[in-house]
């Protein structure tokens, strides 16, 4: 109580005095605003909020999450995956018509004129397979004397490469021995096509027989 006198006086306050009761009364007030600003400012209590944004976007596991829906998602295996083009329907019915008629002019034979079914098919060879062909002209076995076709069919093979198309070609034919005896054989031929200067052209094939 001594104290407060003490410092009452030096302050030159009277407390009978209403003005002085007042003036005091305001000393405290500032001096309590003045500690209490200084605890709030020490203990950081005005500094800016942490940028959610900016701790989020660093954690991986989030960020994945923070991506627009609108971008789409890239998988290992889609982007390690070419995309192979697709011809137009224009484009394969062209190569499938050529592996039809290449397959049955080369199935269609006569002893009597051996060349004959390379002349005819040769028309849808590439170059480089004519010149290979031309080399080694086929000559039949008596029990194959004359084979002709009755009917055909066409089916396309899965294949991975987009500058070819290959087609099954389903040969039902008959076959005539050199007394005349004719009888039923099937040969399939697996015809592979490539676009040479515009046009489908035969450049390998295969001949897989069926039963009688």
């Amino acid at each position: 109580m001594e104290k407060e006198k003490r410092v009452i006086s030096m302050l030159n306050f009277d407390y009978n005095r209403r003005s002085d009761r007042i003036k005091l009364f305001l000393l405290i007030f500032v001096c309590f605003s003045i500690v209490s600003w200084t605890i709030v400012l020490l203990s950081g209590g005005f500094d800016d909020p942490p940028d959610e944004s900016v701790s989020l976007s660093s954690n991986p596991a989030v960020r994945e999450h923070l991506l627009p829906s609108s971008t789409p998602a890239v998988t290992s295996a889609t982007a390690s995956k070419e995309v192979i083009p697709i011809l137009t329907e224009t484009e394969q019915n062209k190569s499938r018509e050529v592996a039809k008629l290449f397959a049955e002019a080369y199935y269609t034979y006569d002893a009597k004129q051996p060349d004959q079914y390379f002349e005819r098919s040769k028309l849808y060879m590439s170059d480089r397979m004519v010149e290979r062909e031309k080399k080694m002209i086929r000559r039949q076995t008596l029990d194959r004397n004359q084979t002709r076709v009755k009917s055909s069919k066409v089916l396309q093979v899965d294949h991975d490469d987009p500058d070819e198309m290959i087609w099954s070609v389903v040969i039902e034919g008959e076959a005539v021995t050199a007394s005349g005896t004719s009888h039923p054989e099937t040969q399939e031929f697996f015809v592979t096509l490539r676009k040479i200067n515009g046009e489908w052209k035969v450049t390998d094939y295969k001949i897989e027989s069926g039963g009688d």
